[in-house]
């Protein structure tokens, strides 16, 4: 399981920026790339907002996602 890859996944497929997602969840865009990219874990806190706005549960979160995204 890799969360940062699955923000990124889920954010690419709702068609939203790192600008638009790091502004819902209070972060800055810097620090959610380096979340997508794995050099920082987020906190459950913000693993939690991260669900409510790109729309899925915890569990789904922690899942192996089998999109593929270039």
């Amino acid at each position: 399981m890799n969360i940062g890859q699955n923000i990124k996944i889920l954010r690419t497929v709702n068609k939203i920026s790192q600008k638009e997602l790091a502004g819902k969840v209070g972060i800055t865009p810097h620090y959610l790339s380096m979340i997508e990219n794995n050099a920082k874990k987020p906190s459950l806190s913000l693993v939690e907002k991260f669900c409510q706005v790109l729309d899925i549960s915890i569990a789904g979160m922690f899942s192996e996602l089998s999109l593929n995204v270039s």
